[in-house]
């Protein structure tokens, strides 16, 4: 991930990736071949063009506003399960039933370093936008109900995505 944090990235960058514009700068060229290697992974999870250029449009610094903030609120969940004596895994198990998570940006493109493999597994990051959105339109209790049959929040979102629904 370091190289790609020495440099500023357009605000444009998703309509790069997606070739609807483009950049002379070598190293963002060198960043959108990059990415443009795991489309088809990340197309095959369900990510679509407009949740690429929604993510990748976002400057630098939004994303890693989303990013921190979203961790923040990870940490304060596992920070309080720890204080009512869950141990470390089972407060983690809380957290990915209660949050989506997602992959690398750059350095894990199959999303399997955490999680090897099945629907547990990391989800890719230009999923978050869509994701939130529908977490928004169907609220708290209703996914928290239909969150019972599956192992994670990862899981229900997969299966969400193979359903049609998200």
């Amino acid at each position: 991930m370091g190289f790609f944090n020495f440099f500023k990235k357009p605000q444009n960058l998703g309509d790069i990736i997606l070739g609807n514009a483009s950049s002379d700068d070598p190293a963002i060229k060198k960043l959108t071949e990059s990415i443009k290697q795991n489309l088809p992974k990340k197309k095959a999870e369900g990510v679509t063009d407009e949740n690429i250029r929604e993510f990748w449009n976002f400057t630098d610094s939004q994303r890693r506003k989303v990013i921190l903030s979203e961790s923040t609120f990870r940490l304060a969940v596992f920070s309080s399960a720890k204080e009512d004596g869950l141990t470390n895994d089972e407060a983690s198990a809380l957290v990915s039933k209660i949050f989506p998570m997602y992959g690398s940006l750059y350095d894990d493109p199959d999303n399997t370093k955490y999680t090897p493999s099945g629907d547990d597994r990391l989800l890719p990051n230009e999923l978050r936008g869509r994701v939130d959105k529908y977490r928004l339109r169907l609220g708290a209790a209703y996914i928290k109900d239909k969150m019972k049959g599956y192992t994670t929040y990862n899981a229900y979102i997969r299966d969400e995505i193979r359903k049609g629904n998200l």
